[in-house]
Order: structure tokens, then sequence, then C-alpha cells
């Protein structure tokens, strides 16, 4: 009788069982369980006051696009960004660079900034951006914010 029942059980459910694994094993080999798949490419940590949505490094030109949200409370004027690779910081090229103007509280928008001197980056980057902005009302004194990106170049 025991014999019968350990049968049962395994016809009941191990066919269930058995597509548990071969679900499991399909959607590990599509790359389901890594974390690129959830978080994608890039990674962008930091950024308290003047948020970085999402960057763009082009190595040809040392030109990094950012979209950035403005999460100060106050509509700020963006003064300058910096880029530091391995421990050597980068200026921006203001005059190239397109990312003037003011940005309003909650606004989001996009910034072209050349960056002097890059050594060329093949493959991924990962480097620390730091960009000062001014506070358009209250105490008016540059402020800086700082964060990490990394991803890929193109």
């Amino acid at each position: 009788m025991r014999a019968q029942t350990a049968i049962e059980f395994l016809m009941t459910y191990g066919w269930a069982i058995l597509v548990i694994v071969v679900v499991g094993i399909a959607l590990a080999s599509l790359g389901f369980f890594s974390p690129g798949f959830w978080g994608g490419s890039k990674r962008i940590t930091g950024f308290s006051d003047v948020g970085v949505e999402d960057f763009k490094y082009t190595t040809a030109s040392d030109n990094l696009t950012v979209i950035l949200w403005n999460r100060y409370g106050k509509s700020i004027t963006l003064d300058n960004a910096w880029l530091t690779i391995g421990g050597v910081t980068y200026s921006a090229n203001l005059t190239l660079s397109t990312c003037d103007g003011t940005l309003a509280e909650g606004q989001r928008k996009q910034c072209d900034w050349v960056f002097v001197n890059v050594p060329d980056q093949t493959g991924t980057i990962s480097a620390t951006l730091t960009m000062q902005f001014t506070p358009q009302a209250g105490l008016k004194v540059p402020v800086n914010v700082s964060g990490t990106i990394s991803g890929p170049v193109s």
C-alpha cells in the first residue's frame, strides 16, 4: 500500500516539479536571474539634490550627455561639471557644452558636457560626476553634488 501511495504522489506532483525545474532552467539561460537583467548595463548612484536619470558617454568626442532632474526644492543655475576617472579630474569645457540656463524645481533637462583631455574609454566607463549649481533663491551660494556613473561607452 505504501509503494502505491508513493507512486501516486510522484505521478501527481512529479510533473509539476519537472515543469518548475524546466522553467527555472529556461529563465536562467535567458539571464533572468542576473543583476544586469533588472538594472540594465548602466549604474547611477549618489546624486542627492540634482539627480542623474540617464547618461551616455561618447569617447570619440569626450561628450557626456545626461538627463538631470532638479530635486533641490528651488530653481537652480548649473554652473560647472567635473568628471573624475581613476583619480584624475577633468573639467567640462563650458564653451562647447550645452547645459546653461536655469533648472526649475522638479524640471528635467538634457545636458551635453564636453570634457577636456579625457583618455579614450574602451568598453565601459566608471567615473564620479560632480556638478556645481547655484540656487536662485535663499542663500545664493554654490553647491556641489556628486555621484557615480558606470556603463557602456559609444
